[in-house]
């Protein structure tokens, strides 16, 4: 089946939504011919340098001429970024979408080749483009954004960006209800897919599709068969019984959203400090804050920082980690849960959002309920103290993690994504030989 995928964003070297269209593309193309529009390899709109040189089979990448009109407001994006916010992307994006709709809907050649539409990324709601006007049988997603950010959490970003995300969450929920192109859009697609649980009832709740199910965004590199051997995953944990030190990880970019600053009031708290250490792994513009209040309030033997490094550096630290500690303020279904679960290790994280989905409270890990800020320090620390007093916990989290992982590997994706072209093409009536 020949398939045009709207891939925006899409890398072979980068997580988050890169790696969302990066890891669809390597897995449907065993099966299908792939027509990848692509929007950008980096975070500027228009750059397709890192696929320049790429060939992968049956995949033809699709980079789209942006147009003098795309530039400019490109351009405006970047002139306001740091005033205004990371929104005013969609003003350029708004741009990017028109051009290349117009230009498919003249490429009759190329039309007349495409059995099915499959909206991939950007994952978020307000990008969602028209190529559901093209006529053809078409999803969209998993599809996420409508969730608003905890005022638990941004309260206690810098002030500036805290006003922007109470902002950002009011116009967030005003946008999504009064927008006739979303709700158009939710209508004309004859399959929606939600990335977590929240979206799938939001939806459900407030507007009309034709199909509606659920899949996070992300999922595991491996297939079944890569999974670890529980006799090896037992035999890491084994060492913490004769009063090992739990080694844990923290990994991601270090900005507000991401909340590390909470890491290390959570780390204060913790009654048996000897017991635990910390690697926060990643870069960002809160390292020389972090890097002064570790000195600052004695925590170096308990927390380290190592900076932003390779993939497969960052793999060893998930493989040698018994524990995945996530204190992000909001996100959708991250890409280190899954190198997580790829190792069998089980996370801490807060009840909210995709995480949510993902851990299975006191068989998985543990969800920490989203209160007030110092509650919800206090808890994390607890739950910590906690699992340092009964380290067999995280042994038996790991061999439940390694079975509950299953759900989520390479091939179960692909299996998820032709039950969903099946049945986008029986509600238009059409019959595709699907593989």
């Amino acid at each position: 089946m020949n398939i045009l995928v709207h891939a925006c964003y899409i890398n072979p070297n980068k997580g988050s939504e890169f790696s969302v269209s990066w890891n669809y593309v390597l897995q449907m193309s065993q099966n299908h011919h792939l027509y990848v529009l692509v929007g950008s390899t980096t975070e500027d709109l228009g750059d397709y340098s890192a696929l320049k040189n790429v060939s992968i089979p049956n995949v033809d990448f699709i980079f789209p001429d942006t147009g003098r009109a795309f530039k400019i407001a490109n351009w405006f994006y970047h002139a306001v970024l740091h005033y205004a916010g990371a929104w005013t992307r969609y003003i350029a994006y708004s741009f990017w979408n028109r051009h290349i709709y117009r230009s498919l809907k003249s490429n009759t050649d190329l039309l007349a080749k495409i059995d099915l539409i499959h909206f991939l990324s950007p994952v978020g709601w307000h990008e969602i483009g028209y190529l559901y006007k093209l006529g053809k049988p078409c999803i969209w997603g998993p599809v996420g954004g409508f969730t608003n950010c905890s005022k638990e959490f941004y309260s206690h970003y810098v002030k500036t960006k805290g006003r922007k995300i109470a902002l950002k969450n009011f116009s967030n929920a005003f946008s999504a209800l009064t927008s006739r192109h979303v709700r158009q859009a939710m209508k004309s697609y004859d399959l929606v897919i939600a990335n977590t649980t929240d979206t799938l009832r939001f939806i459900e709740k407030h507007y009309k599709t034709k199909q509606l199910v659920y899949f996070p965004e992300n999922s595991m590199r491996i297939c079944e068969s890569e999974i670890k051997p529980e006799s090896m995953v037992g035999e890491k944990y084994a060492a913490l019984l004769t009063g090992g030190r739990i080694e844990c990880i923290w990994c991601g970019t270090l900005e507000d959203r991401k909340m590390p600053g909470m890491l290390l009031d959570i780390a204060g708290q913790l009654r048996n400090k000897n017991l635990i250490h910390i690697n926060i792994v990643g870069g960002g513009y809160l390292e020389v804050y972090l890097r002064s209040r570790i000195e600052s309030e004695g925590l170096s033997d308990v927390v380290s920082l190592c900076g932003q490094l390779p993939r497969d550096e960052v793999r060893s630290h998930f493989a040698s980690a018994h524990l995945h500690l996530l204190t992000s303020s909001y996100e959708a279904n991250t890409t280190v849960m899954f190198e997580a679960m790829e190792e069998c290790v089980p996370s801490f994280v807060f009840d909210h959002f995709g995480m949510a989905d993902l851990v299975k409270d006191g068989k998985t890990g543990r969800k920490i309920p989203v209160s007030d800020y110092e509650t919800m320090c206090r808890s994390f620390a607890t739950a910590l103290d906690e699992i340092c007093e009964k380290p067999e916990l995280l042994g038996e989290w790991a061999k439940n993690l390694r079975e509950e992982s299953k759900q989520y590997t390479a091939e179960k994706r692909a299996d998820f994504f032709e039950k969903c072209y099946a049945m986008a093409l029986k509600d238009r009536g059409e019959k595709k030989k699907l593989i």
